[in-house]
């Protein structure tokens, strides 16, 4: 990263300056050839440990905040271990298509189910995603995959098969932490309970109801009467 303390320009020094290349912090770097002003991202690569240049634009159609934002943008790929002229040249060539919900849970699956022991819970995971979650979102960008979506999922079964639904919320959870850990989305997970479902839906516990085995019912049946 870049020494240079941040916001060294102003738009009237950058008017005033010759020729030149001159930083603003953060590394971003303003290159000025006579009438031509431009602006580069400078940093190294954490894949390759080498330094490079990607650039922003002009300065006549980059305004400075612009700029900084763009730069911004950039060192946060670097925090994430993503260089950013990789990133530029993925998407010129349409190779970050969003996945969609399911896309990306059938890859938590199938990169899940070795390490289940379980061999009945992967069809299981299947069985309840493709009921109660693929008609609903599975077609939707799973960076796109907001609180909404969540609940239009659990709300209909939430008071009427609490556990399916509290086993479900989980699994959405996962392959959504899943997801933000392999950088297809960014925020909070909306899935999550503490702290944010919590807060919407009454818990599992309140809601859950009481199935007797019917030898328990008759019994209750007969102190009854």
């Amino acid at each position: 990263m870049s020494k240079l303390p941040p916001n060294q320009l102003t738009v009237r020094k950058i008017a005033s300056l010759k020729d030149g290349v001159y930083g603003d912090g953060g590394n971003l770097w303003i290159t000025i050839r006579g009438e031509t002003r431009a602006w580069t991202f400078r940093y190294k690569s954490p894949l390759t440990g080498k330094r490079r240049e990607m650039g922003l634009g002009p300065a006549r159609d980059v305004p400075l905040s612009e700029a900084r934002s763009k730069a911004a943008d950039a060192r946060r790929l670097l925090l994430e271990g993503r260089d950013p002229l990789e990133e530029q040249t993925k998407r010129k060539h349409g190779d970050t298509k969003e996945r969609t919900f399911k896309e990306v849970a059938e890859h938590y699956i199938a990169e899940q189910t070795p390490a289940w022991k379980d061999p009945r819970s992967a069809p299981m995971w299947r069985s309840s995603l493709g009921r109660h979650v693929y008609p609903l979102m599975g077609n939707r960008p799973i960076g796109q995959v907001q609180t909404e979506d969540v609940l239009a999922v659990l709300r209909p079964i939430w008071e009427t098969t609490t556990e399916t639904a509290s086993r479900l919320r989980g699994r959405i959870e996962r392959i959504l932490d899943y997801a933000h850990s392999h950088h297809w989305r960014e925020g909070d997970n909306p899935a999550r309970w503490r702290g944010h479902l919590a807060n919407i839906l009454p818990k599992p516990t309140a809601v859950a109801k009481v199935v007797h085995h019917p030898w328990v019912a008759l019994q209750l049946s007969r102190l009854g009467s």
